[in-house]
């Protein structure tokens, strides 16, 4: 296979970790892949409780947009 998939994901170590096993798995089949750091907004603010946000997708959001623009193939935020 000659073109690299490109994967986005949230650089937190969970995130991270649960990509590269994602990762070695698509290895394993053939398909050569690179991973994209991708700050979510819930990353980003760490000062404010989580529910109180009270919105949805702030782990999310910024994943989906990336992926919608065509930057990246597929978006594991975390499984």
């Amino acid at each position: 296979m000659n073109r690299i998939i490109r994967i986005g994901t949230r650089d937190s170590p969970l995130a991270i970790s649960q990509t590269i096993e994602v990762q070695k798995c698509l290895h394993r089949l053939g398909y050569c892949s690179h991973l994209f750091f991708i700050k979510s907004e819930g990353d980003l603010i760490q000062n404010i409780s989580l529910y109180k946000f009270k919105k949805v997708g702030i782990f999310t959001r910024n994943l989906t947009n990336v992926i919608l623009s065509g930057k990246i193939d597929m978006a594991l935020p975390s499984l």
